[in-house]
C-alpha cells in the first residue's frame, strides 16, 4: 500500500540500473495495484488469505476495507458466507468433540478403559488437532496407568 514509496525505490533502481525490464514490470505492476481496483484486489486476497489462516478478525478487517472500495462486490458476500460456513462447520466439530470427550470422561469413571478408549479415538477421527485432546490424552493414559496397576 505504500505506492509512492514503492515508486521512488524504483526511481532509485532506475538510477542503478537503467532499462532493466523488471523495472518496468514493476512500474506497472505498482501503477496497477494503485488504482481503486488493484487496492480492492489486495484486500480481498487479503481477506481470503485470512479465511483460509483461520483468522476471522483479520478476514473481517480486510473484507470491511475491500467493502469501503468496491461496496456490494459480490465476491465478498460469498466470501464472507464461506467464512461463516466454515465457523459453523468448526462450531459442530468441537461440540462433537466436547461431547465425545465428556463420554470418555464418564467410561473412566465407569472404570470402563475401552469405552474411553473408543470415544476419545472417535473424538481424534473428528478433529485431530483439538487442543481438547491433549488433556483428554493425559487423563486416559492415567485411567490406563490406574487400570494397569490394579491388575
Amino acid at each position: 500500500g505504500k505506492f509512492a514509496q514503492a515508486i521512488a525505490d524504483a526511481a532509485i533502481e532506475d538510477k542503478a540500473v537503467p532499462g532493466l525490464s523488471e523495472t518496468s514490470e514493476a512500474r506497472r505492476k505498482i501503477a496497477t495495484l494503485a488504482t481503486p481496483e488493484g487496492q480492492f484486489a489486495i484486500q480481498f486476497d487479503r481477506a481470503r488469505t485470512a479465511v483460509g489462516n483461520d483468522d476471522y478478525a483479520e478476514a473481517e478487517k480486510a473484507m470491511a476495507e475491500a467493502e469501503r472500495l468496491k461496496p456490494q462486490a459480490p465476491e465478498i458476500a460469498e466470501l464472507r458466507q464461506a467464512m461463516q460456513a466454515t465457523q459453523q462447520k468448526e462450531a459442530k466439530r468441537s461440540s462433537q468433540v466436547t461431547q465425545l470427550l465428556t463420554a470418555m470422561r464418564e467410561s473412566i469413571a465407569r472404570k470402563d478403559i475401552a469405552g474411553a478408549d473408543r470415544a476419545f479415538n472417535e473424538a481424534a477421527r473428528i478433529d485431530v488437532l483439538d487442543p481438547a485432546l491433549d488433556e483428554a490424552r493425559v487423563e486416559l493414559a492415567h485411567a490406563h496407568d490406574a487400570a494397569r496397576d490394579k491388575n
